[in-house]
């Protein structure tokens, strides 16, 4: 399984740009597949998996101003103005913007992409110094200027859901990686479990543990479950273990694992104002 963190390579993809990777880890085999290859397998019908693919995407930033563009995957949770990624897919490590941030946008993964601009001035909530605690307080939250024409919000998932052993559906853009030649066109899903989960405390929000893989531009993820047959979400990808464990099995101990921020908390509370 691979860890989260942000796409860098000076190659253009879909006429995105990207530059250099950041850190990445798989979690013993790399089990991710294309969603169009994979839903019926996960219990998914054909409305599922286009809604899937109308509603998450790549989130990208140029960063011309500091050099320092990012792409990550992204999702529009609640309200089809709001998309939910990580803090460092608009701010870097060392805290400067990468700005121009008029000119990030999000692009949606459907049969009919649709490209939409941030308006950060109407909403963008995320943790101060999100890279202070590693990657694990990296979450934000972001208004669109215009919502989706064809996506549909996921709804958000009762806290309750969220138990040790809850296995779930994890949703990357295409992250880039020579491991598979899938097309940029559609996004990848991998059913992964809930391994470990960490309560509330003053270093970071409700946060777990999993075995999903997660590779550079799967940053911010997102994670669906299915309840009375209906898609909710209930998580981002916001980090992972060091590369030296790439290949490892899941363990805590020597951090091969990604980690996840639930809807809860600060998140939950920002995802509902920006909704309004």
């Amino acid at each position: 399984m691979r860890k989260a963190c942000i796409v860098f390579l000076a190659v253009t993809i879909l006429g995105i740009p990207v530059g250099p990777a950041v850190l990445a880890n798989v979690i013993g085999a790399d089990d991710r597949v294309l969603i169009t290859a994979a839903y019926t397998n996960m219990g998914m019908d054909t409305v599922d998996m286009l809604r899937i693919r109308q509603s998450t995407g790549f989130v990208y930033c140029p960063g011309t101003v500091h050099q320092n563009p990012a792409r990550t995957s992204g999702a529009v949770i609640n309200d089809n103005r709001v998309v939910v990624t990580n803090a460092h897919s608009f701010i870097d490590e060392s805290g400067r913007p990468r700005e121009p941030l008029d000119q990030c946008y999000f692009v949606s993964q459907g049969v009919v992409p649709e490209i939409r601009y941030f308006d950060f001035n109407a909403g963008f909530v995320h943790p101060e110094k999100w890279w202070a605690n590693k990657y694990v307080n990296d979450w934000a939250v972001v208004r669109l200027k215009q919502p989706l024409m064809y996506g549909r919000a996921f709804p958000i998932a009762p806290a309750s859901d969220l138990t040790e052993g809850r296995s779930f559906i994890m949703v990357s853009a295409k992250p880039r990686r020579v491991w598979a030649p899938f097309p940029m066109e559609e996004p990848v899903v991998q059913t992964c479990g809930v391994r470990k989960i960490f309560p509330a405390s003053l270093e970071h929000k409700t946060v777990f543990y999993s075995d999903c893989d997660v590779s550079p531009g799967a940053s911010g993820s997102v994670g669906l479950v299915s309840i009375n047959g209906r898609l909710n979400a209930f998580s981002v990808v916001s980090g992972s273990g060091p590369t030296s464990m790439d290949g490892a099995p899941y363990s805590e101990s020597t951090e091969s694992h990604s980690f996840h921020t639930a809807y809860r908390d600060d998140l939950l509370t920002a995802i509902l104002r920006l909704s309004k």
